[in-house]
């Protein structure tokens, strides 16, 4: 069996390695307001964008590292990459182009639109309940 490691550091934070070409490579995987984004920490991985990507793309397709985010309820929709995966030529950016809309706005008026004010209300207050709860912590 293939041995993943990974340390949850906290609930949005989780540090792993990963084996390619005979080296470890470390990365972290962490929460922002827009989803979980995948960050190189090896200085070999942020000097050569090229490799970083090879790495990156390997890690995404080995198995071990999908059976993770399940068991830790993240989905592939939910994670970017502040390495560009498709072209190297481009400058790293934090983003996910499956999920660039031309303007957020929209889902913004779409959720109000179908929710009741006291349903909007009561969903800002459950999400500043969560981030206080977590920076007590």
């Amino acid at each position: 069996m293939d041995a993943f490691p990974y340390e949850l550091t906290s609930e949005t934070a989780i540090n792993l390695k990963y084996e390619y070409g005979g080296e470890y490579f470390t990365f972290s995987l962490y929460r922002d307001d827009r989803g979980w984004v995948l960050h190189p920490f090896d200085g070999i991985l942020l000097r050569n964008q090229t490799m970083c990507a090879l790495v990156a793309q390997e890690l995404f397709k080995h198995k071990p590292f999908q059976v993770m985010l399940e068991k830790e309820g993240i989905l592939f929709s939910d994670i970017r990459s502040t390495v560009n995966l498709e072209n190297v030529n481009t400058p790293i950016a934090a983003r996910n182009n499956r999920e660039y809309r031309d303007n957020p706005a929209d889902d913004l008026m779409e959720f109000v639109q179908q929710h009741s004010i006291e349903e909007v209300i009561d969903y800002e207050c459950s999400l500043i309940g969560s981030r206080i709860s977590f920076y007590r912590k």
